[in-house]
């Protein structure tokens, strides 16, 4: 995985800031991460590409 993009958003559980990154994976692949040094809360979201798997018409 390599990494897209990284900064500081809310935390989820506790709002304060924390680090977040995106990185992406092989086949449009992309995971959504939040690391919160305070609370200990790790928050991952995995996705798909929308376009992956659809043909132009």
């Amino acid at each position: 995985m390599s990494v897209v993009e990284r900064g500081t958003a809310r935390c989820p559980r506790c709002m304060v800031q924390a680090d977040y990154a995106f990185q992406e994976g092989d086949g449009g692949f992309l995971r959504y991460q939040v690391s919160c040094q305070p609370c200990g809360y790790e928050y991952v979201e995995d996705c798909t590409s929308p376009t992956v798997g659809i043909s132009a018409a």
